[in-house]
């Protein structure tokens, strides 16, 4: 097993200006290939330094990580919650690569969450756009998301979010076209079941893989599908695969309230991201996706 491709190797080398002195798997990614890489520091009171490297040979895989680094440069620029630095994206005989500073993850403390959680209510408060959508598109996964902007977020959701997957679904044979007409009639009733707010900066994918925490107890957002969307996509996907802390939701609240109900509608919002899911990783997931259309219908 290779553990780097040779040439983006030597590309890392160029840009940290130094041999790699170790390579190590790292865990946790479904779409990119992932590694630590140490190289030795020439500061005298720190022996190495470390990165992290994403690469992928997708013909699709250099946008994916420009578009990657955009969004965490846009996090980053809010001040509000930090990502990691990047320090280089590009490509090398045939492989893009993605070279970021390595965040060492810490405990997820009672702190952490509540951290966390005042942290994010923040971005979606302070970061907002009268527009729904981004000034480029980008992706979830390895699949492309449209950020058209809309002044509208129902438009915006059903045009730029769910029709995209549900036509891919069908063209991959994992639906068929009698959907299209369940997911119509759902369409006809978002206006009566989600409420309106301004359109504000969202991570896009916040689910338990995509942040970190680090040795002072905050938060590091990575591997954002950022846009000005509805708050509540990111807190309906907090709690897709089993919910955060408690303490994250309190501290949230404090700062930023949910409109009452948020429960009763969040798998309206869930939809999106079980449908990326059945497009990337196969058909187990429509039964999930049948089953909030049924609640509704």
């Amino acid at each position: 097993m290779i553990l780097i491709p040779p040439a983006v190797q030597l590309k890392c080398e160029n840009i940290l200006a130094a041999p790699l002195q170790s390579i190590e798997i790292n865990s946790g990614g479904d779409i990119n290939q992932a590694r630590l890489i140490t190289i030795e520091s020439k500061s005298s009171d720190q022996a190495n330094t470390n990165y992290f490297l994403k690469f992928n040979a997708l013909p699709q895989s250099l946008h994916m990580f420009e578009t990657e680094a955009k969004g965490l440069q846009i996090i980053q620029q809010t001040k509000s919650i930090s990502t990691p630095k990047m320090i280089r994206y590009g490509e090398a005989d045939g492989t893009a690569f993605l070279l970021l500073n390595y965040i060492q993850p810490a405990a997820k403390t009672n702190t952490f969450w509540e951290n966390f959680g005042r942290s994010l209510a923040l971005l979606h408060r302070d970061n907002t756009h009268s527009y729904f959508g981004l000034d480029h598109h980008n992706y979830i996964g390895n699949l492309k998301q449209i950020n058209h902007y809309e002044t509208d977020w129902k438009t915006f959701y059903i045009k730029h979010r769910i029709s995209p997957q549900l036509k891919l679904a069908i063209d991959f044979k994992r639906m068929d076209s009698y959907q299209i007409k369940v997911f119509d009639k759902l369409f006809n009733k978002l206006e009566e079941l989600l409420p309106e707010e301004p359109a504000c900066l969202t991570h896009g994918d916040l689910w338990s893989g995509n942040f970190l925490a680090n040795r002072d107890e905050e938060v590091v957002l990575i591997d954002p599908a950022l846009s000005y969307a509805h708050r509540e996509m990111d807190m309906a996907m907090t709690y897709l695969f089993g919910g955060f802390s408690p303490h994250f939701y309190d501290a949230y609240q404090r700062i930023y309230p949910i409109e009452k109900g948020f429960k009763k509608r969040m798998d309206i919002y869930q939809l999106y991201y079980l449908m990326v899911h059945v497009n990337l990783f196969g058909g187990s997931y429509v039964e999930s996706v049948n089953r909030i259309l049924r609640k509704y219908l």
